[in-house]
């Protein structure tokens, strides 16, 4: 593996090919390959063990209907990992102004918005729940690699520049300014940054488990923020009863739309008849997939 020089220290340090910043393991300073020192690089501490993120886990698995009953009793840790992963944090003052159109009449505006934007700082971490992670800066505490190694834990180098982690964040910026003004109804939107400041600027690790548990002879994956115990993304095993309980409700529901069908045939109302089957065919046919499906996959942050 090539080496270079800690600018801080002086120690070798190995890397990997497509490194581009780099946590000296003898003194913890985070430089570029180019050798400038990361000024501000930040890391979520670990605050819960990996027994506790399971029993948080479990206890919000069962608030899911979904979940069998016996979930906490029959799942098994298999294996675990800890990771210290990176991430490009902006915070970013935004002056912009619109034009587009809300039920058919012009409308224009200007607005200040300030935006804190997560930027993954390692290619892996793209194309899975890690790229959209969206967290608070509050009770990181200035990086430190013996802590790390501490806990257990393993440290990401970041394999993408700050210049090109700055260029997504500036994608991610104008799509969440356009969706903003979206959610009021405007269309035929075109928006203009007038100008902007970067007000704040951090190289950040977070610590996630990567958890695999097993249920009734199956493996399932769960994420988890170590820091604050958010769940990230898991997959649950959907229990018989649930699943029986929706395929029932399915078959109830395409009965029960075909019945009213027929009464409103039988009673002249073809309108009715065919909206009311559609209705009811929708709901069956859900509840069917609900019924069918083995495992829940849930790919949204929870606290």
């Amino acid at each position: 593996m090539p080496i270079v020089k800690c600018p801080y220290c002086g120690a070798d340090v190995e890397y990997a090919s497509g490194e581009v910043v780099l946590t000296c393991p003898y003194c913890g300073t985070s430089f570029a390959i180019g050798g400038e020192e990361i000024e501000r690089h930040l890391m979520g501490r670990v605050n819960f063990s990996i027994n506790e993120i399971y029993s948080i886990f479990k206890s919000w698995a069962l608030r899911k209907p979904e979940t069998p009953n016996d979930l906490p009793l029959k799942a098994r840790i298999k294996n675990y990992q800890l990771n210290f992963y990176p991430y490009w944090v902006y915070r970013v003052n935004v002056t912009f102004t619109y034009e587009g159109y809300a039920r058919n009449i012009l409308v224009k505006g200007r607005e200040n918005e300030t935006f804190v934007i997560s930027i993954p700082a390692n290619k892996k971490m793209y194309g899975t729940p890690l790229q959209n992670y969206e967290f608070s800066l509050k009770g990181k505490v200035f990086f430190s690699s013996h802590y790390a190694r501490k806990t257990g834990g393993t440290i990401l180098n970041a394999d993408i520049s700050e210049k090109d982690a700055w260029a997504n964040a500036w994608k991610t910026i104008l799509n969440r300014a356009k969706a903003k003004i979206k959610m009021r109804g405007v269309t035929g939107l075109t928006l203009e940054i007038q100008n902007y400041n970067i007000k704040d600027k951090s190289f950040v690790h977070i610590p996630i488990y990567q958890v695999t548990y097993t249920y009734n002879g199956g493996e399932y994956p769960f994420l988890a923020d170590a820091s604050d115990a958010r769940i990230m993304y898991a997959e649950i095993p959907v229990g018989t009863g649930f699943r029986m309980l929706a395929l029932g409700g399915a078959v109830a529901s395409l009965v029960a739309g075909i019945i009213i069908s027929i009464i409103g045939i039988q009673a002249d109302l073809p309108v009715f008849a065919i909206t009311s089957f559609i209705g009811f065919l929708a709901i069956a046919a859900y509840s069917a997939y609900k019924g069918l499906l083995r495992k829940l996959v849930s790919k949204k942050f929870y606290v």
